[in-house]
C-alpha cells in the first residue's frame, strides 16, 4: 500500500468516527497549546538571549553582607581601584543614576540619565546607530550619547544631530552618538548617558570614597573565565572574617539579575502546563487504546489473511500521527493568536514581556512535544496491542490484551495524581498572592499622589528650603488633607536611601544597614504609620537644633537588642560627604510598615530623620486627599511651578499603582496556575469517566446478570463507587507526594503559606474526589436504568 493510499484510507476511517477524532484532536490541541504558550513565555522572559553579544559573559556586580543578607552598590574605591584589577574580566564599567531638567521647550522636563565610565558600552558590546560611544577620553567632558526615544522626542529624529548641544539645567553636553531603539540598559527610562568624572570621584572625602555604595557595576568576562571563577576572584579580595558581616563583592549574570526569582515561578507554571499535556496524553492514549481494542478482532482477521504486523501498525499509528500533526498546527495558531491576550500578560510585571512570541526555539519545543505525544499516544498503545499471538486475538475477538487492563486503569490514576499536584501548586500560589496583597504591614497609599523632584541647581540648605516651600504650596491645594515631604516616594526605588547606622555605644563594625527617610510635615499621618511611643518629628526639629530621629520597631530591636531606644543615640553617616558620623537622639518608635517592597516576611529596619537636619538633593511630595489621586496632578505641578517656574518634575504618580505593579507578577502566576489546574482537573475527570464507562460497558452482561439475580440500584452504585475509589484513592496518594515536591520547588517565592497550611491539600483534593464521585454516580444511574432482559438479549 502506497503512502498516498494509506493516508486516504486513514482519513476515511477517521471521518467515519467523528466522535473519536474530535475528542482526540481537542484533547491534544488543548495540552499542546497550553504547553507551547507557556514555554513561549518562559523562553521570552528567562531563556532568550539578551540583545548583547555573548550576553552570558556580561555580569552585574554588587556588594553583599552575607550574615544579614543586605545588598548594596559599589563604592568609588571598588569601582576605581579594586575591580579594574580583577583579571577575570575583559572589561569593567561603573555607572550611576542621575537627573537633569531639559530646558528646551515650553516647560522644563526632568530626564533620567546615567553617568558612565569609559568601558560601559564596551562591556555591553552595542554600538550606536549614529556617531560613536563614550570612551575613556570623554570622562569629565560635556558629551552625551542619546537614547533613541530622546533623539526622536527632543531632536525629532534629526540625522544631523551629531555635534549639536542638549540644553540641560546644569550642563549642556555635545551629542556624540545615538543608541539604537533596542538598547535600553539599564532601563528604558534612561534618556541619555554622560561620561563620569573619575577625578571628582577620586577626590571625594575618604569616608565617602571608601564606604558610600551608590555606584552600579557591570563586567564582561574573558571567554575562558566562568561565573564561579570570577566570583572566587572577587571573594579573594575580602579577607576571610567568619564572625564579621563585612561587605563582600559578588556578581551574577545580567539575565539572572533581570529575571530574579521569577524563574522559579515560571518553571512552576510551565510544569503545571506540562501536567495538563501529560494528562491529555493519558486521556488520548486511553482513547487510542479503546479504539484499538474494539478493532482487535479485525486486526486478527487481517493478520490471518496475511497482513503483516508492520502494515497493521502503520495504519493504526498513521491515525495518531495525522491527528497529532493537526493538533500541533492548531496549537501553534492558538499560541500565536493568544499570546498577546494571555491572561494578564501585559500587566503581569514580567520583564521582557514584549519579547514573548512564537520563535524558532518555541517551534522546536512544540515539535519535540508532538513527537513525544506520538510516542505516548500512538507507538506505545500500538506495541501493547499488537504484540499478542493471532490465535489469542481470534479467540478473544473483544476484550483486553494481556497487560492492557493494567495500563488502562493506570492512566486515570496518573491523571488524578497529576491534576492534584497542579491544583495544590495553584492553591499555594493563589493563597500566597492573596496574603501578599492583604497583609497589614503594607503602608496605606490608596489615596496618595506623589510628585518626585530633583532640585539639581541647588545645594545644601537651599534644597531643603525649596522643597519645604513647595510642600507648603501643595498643602494649600483645595481638597488636600495631608502634604508631606519624604526623600523617596513609597514603592519606588527612586530616592531610596540605605545607610549604615549603629548605636553609638556599639563597636563601629556592628553597623546595621537601615532604610533612611528624610521627612517633613505630616509624613506619619499621610502614610498611616502609627507612633508607638515617644514623640513625632515636628516643626521645631530644624537645622541647628539637636538632631533627632525615629526608629521603626525592627530597627529599634536590631540596634538596641530589646532595650528601649528612647533617649539613646544612633550614629548616622553624613550624606554626600565624609567625616565623622552625626549623633541623632532617638525620640520615638513607629510601627513597622512596608514602604518599599510588599514581599518579604517583615518590614525593613528604618530610621526617620528631619529633612532640614538631613537634607538630600531630592524629594517627593506626598499628598493625600478624598479625591482620586491623579485628579490632583495638574494642581500639584502648578503649585511646584509657582515656587520655581523652571523646576522640572521627574514624575507625578499614584504610589498605589507602583504597589499594585509589585503584586502583578504573583497575581499573574496565581491566575494562570489556577486556569491550567482547572484544565488538568477537567481532563482528569473526563479520563476517569471514560475508563469507567468503557470498563462497565464491557461488563454489561455481568451487571445484567447481577440485576437479574436481585442486585438493587444501591448495589450498582456501590459497585461503580468501588471502581472509582480504586482510581481516586491511589491517584490522591501519589498526587500528594507530587504536590509536596512541587511545593518545595516554589517555597522560596511563597508568602505566608506552605504545604503545612491547613486545607491546602484538602482544598485541592476535595474537588477531585467530589467530581470523581459525580462521575461514578452518573454512570451508576445509567447502569441502573438498563433492563436486565434487554442487556442479556443483546449479548
Amino acid at each position: 500500500m502506497t503512502s498516498a493510499v494509506l493516508l486516504k484510507t486513514v482519513i476515511q476511517r477517521l471521518a467515519r468516527a467523528p466522535g473519536y477524532t474530535l475528542a482526540l484532536l481537542a484533547t491534544l490541541t488543548l495540552g499542546l497549546s497550553l504547553t507551547v504558550t507557556m514555554f513561549a513565555v518562559v523562553y521570552g522572559v528567562a531563556l532568550a538571549p539578551l540583545p548583547y553579544p555573548d550576553d552570558d559573559r556580561v555580569m552585574v556586580l554588587e556588594s553583599l553582607r552575607p550574615r544579614t543578607g543586605a545588598a548594596g552598590g559599589l563604592t568609588p574605591r571598588d569601582a576605581i581601584e579594586t575591580l579594574p584589577r580583577v583579571s577575570g574580566a575583559q572589561a569593567f564599567a561603573y555607572y550611576s543614576y542621575g537627573g537633569a531638567d531639559l530646558v528646551q521647550g515650553d516647560r522644563p522636563r526632568n530626564l533620567t540619565l546615567n553617568t558612565v565610565s569609559g568601558q560601559f558600552f564596551d562591556v555591553l558590546g552595542v554600538a550606536p546607530m549614529l556617531g560613536r560611544a563614550l570612551n575613556a577620553d570623554d570622562l569629565g567632558k560635556p558629551r552625551t550619547v542619546l537614547s533613541h526615544a530622546t533623539w526622536q522626542s527632543v531632536f525629532a529624529g534629526d540625522p544631523d544631530v551629531l555635534g549639536k548641544t542638549l540644553k540641560l539645567n546644569w550642563i549642556s553636553p555635545e551629542v556624540v552618538g545615538v543608541m539604537p531603539p533596542t538598547f535600553d540598559y539599564p532601563s528604558a527610562e534612561v534618556a541619555l548617558w554622560l561620561p563620569a568624572d573619575q577625578q571628582e570621584l577620586a577626590a571625594m572625602d575618604p569616608g565617602v570614597y571608601n564606604n558610600a555604595r551608590f555606584l552600579n557595576g557591570i563586567a564582561r568576562l574573558l571567554p575562558e573565565v566562568s561565573e564561579d571563577q570570577y566570583n572566587a576572584q572577587l571573594r579573594a579580595l575580602t579577607p576571610d572574617q567568619p564572625d564579621s558581616d563585612a561587605w563582600v563583592l559578588n556578581s551574577e549574570r545580567l539575565l539572572d539579575s533581570i529575571v530574579g526569582e521569577r524563574d522559579t515561578l515560571l518553571a512552576a507554571l510551565l510544569g503545571i502546563a506540562g501536567l495538563v499535556l501529560l494528562i491529555g496524553c493519558a486521556n488520548a492514549a486511553h482513547l487510542v487504546m479503546v479504539r484499538g481494542l474494539d478493532r482487535l478482532g479485525k486486526f486478527a482477521v487481517m493478520r490471518a489473511l496475511g497482513a503483516s504486523r508492520q502494515r497493521i501498525a502503520g495504519e493504526f499509528l498513521t491515525e495518531v500521527v495525522l491527528i497529532t500533526t493537526l493538533a500541533l498546527a492548531l496549537s501553534l495558531l492558538l499560541s500565536t493568536a493568544g499570546i498577546s491576550a494571555f491572561v494578564g500578560l501585559i500587566d503581569s510585571g514580567l520583564p521582557r514581556a514584549t519579547s514573548i512570541g512564537v520563535t524558532p526555539a518555541v517551534l522546536g519545543f512544540a515539535l519535540i512535544n508532538a513527537l513525544l505525544v506520538i510516542l505516548v499516544c500512538g507507538a506505545w498503545p500500538t506495541w501493547r496491542m499488537l504484540r499478542n499471538d493471532i490465535h489469542g486475538d481470534l479467540r478473544r475477538r473483544v476484550g483486553l490484551a494481556p497487560g492492557a487492563a493494567t495500563m488502562e486503569r493506570g492512566l486515570p490514576v496518573a491523571a488524578i495524581a497529576l491534576s492534584l499536584a497542579a491544583l495544590s501548586t495553584a492553591t499555594l500560589l493563589a493563597l500566597s498572592a492573596h496574603r501578599l496583597a492583604s497583609q497589614d504591614q503594607v503602608a496605606s497609599v490608596d489615596r496618595m499622589l506623589a510628585v518626585q523632584l530633583f532640585p539639581g541647581s541647588r545645594e545644601g540648605s537651599e534644597v531643603a528650603d525649596f522643597l519645604e516651600r513647595t510642600r507648603q504650596a501643595t498643602a494649600a491645594i483645595p481638597g488636600v488633607e495631608h502634604a508631606a515631604l519624604m526623600s523617596g516616594a513609597p514603592f519606588t526605588a527612586v530616592g531610596s536611601l540605605r545607610l549604615d547606622i549603629r548605636a553609638s555605644s556599639a563597636p563601629s563594625t556592628d553597623a546595621q544597614t537601615l532604610q533612611a527617610r528624610a521627612v517633613s510635615g505630616p509624613a506619619l499621618q499621610a502614610l498611616g504609620v502609627g507612633l508607638l511611643r515617644g514623640r513625632p518629628l515636628g516643626g521645631t526639629d530644624r537645622a541647628g537644633s539637636a538632631p533627632v530621629a525615629l526608629l521603626n520597631e525592627r530597627a529599634a530591636r536590631e540596634l538596641f537588642d530589646g532595650v528601649d531606644p528612647i533617649g539613646r543615640t544612633v550614629a548616622v553617616p553624613p550624606y554626600g560627604s565624609g567625616g565623622a558620623s552625626i549623633g541623632f537622639e532617638v525620640v520615638g518608635v513607629v510601627e513597622d510598615r512596608k514602604l518599599d517592597r510588599v514581599d518579604g516576611d517583615q518590614a525593613r529596619p528604618e530610621i526617620w530623620l528631619p529633612f532640614t537636619q538631613y537634607p538630600v538633593p531630592f524629594g517627593s511630595l506626598l499628598l493625600t486627599s478624598s479625591m482620586p489621586p491623579k485628579s490632583l496632578i495638574r494642581a500639584a505641578e502648578s503649585a511646584v511651578w509657582s515656587v520655581d517656574a523652571n523646576q522640572g518634575i521627574y514624575r507625578s504618580f499614584a504610589p498605589a499603582d507602583d504597589r499594585d505593579a509589585q503584586l502583578a507578577a504573583p497575581r499573574f502566576f496565581a491566575r494562570n496556575a489556577a486556569a491550567f489546574a482547572l484544565f488538568a482537573l477537567a481532563l482528569s475527570i473526563v479520563g476517569v469517566y471514560a475508563v469507567l464507562a468503557v470498563d462497565l460497558s464491557r461488563r454489561r452482561r455481568e451487571l445484567a446478570l447481577r440485576a437479574a439475580l436481585g442486585a438493587s440500584r444501591t448495589d450498582a452504585l456501590r459497585f461503580v463507587a468501588a471502581k472509582g475509589l480504586f482510581i481516586g484513592i491511589p491517584g490522591a496518594i501519589i498526587g500528594v507526594a507530587l504536590a509536596a515536591g512541587m511545593a518545595k520547588g516554589v517555597s522560596s517565592v511563597l508568602f505566608g503559606v506552605s504545604m503545612a497550611t491547613p486545607w491546602v491539600v484538602g482544598g485541592a483534593s476535595l474537588p477531585l474526589l467530589l467530581l470523581t464521585a459525580l462521575a461514578c454516580w452518573t454512570l451508576a444511574r445509567r447502569i441502573a436504568r438498563v433492563e436486565p432482559n434487554l442487556a442479556l438479549r443483546e449479548e
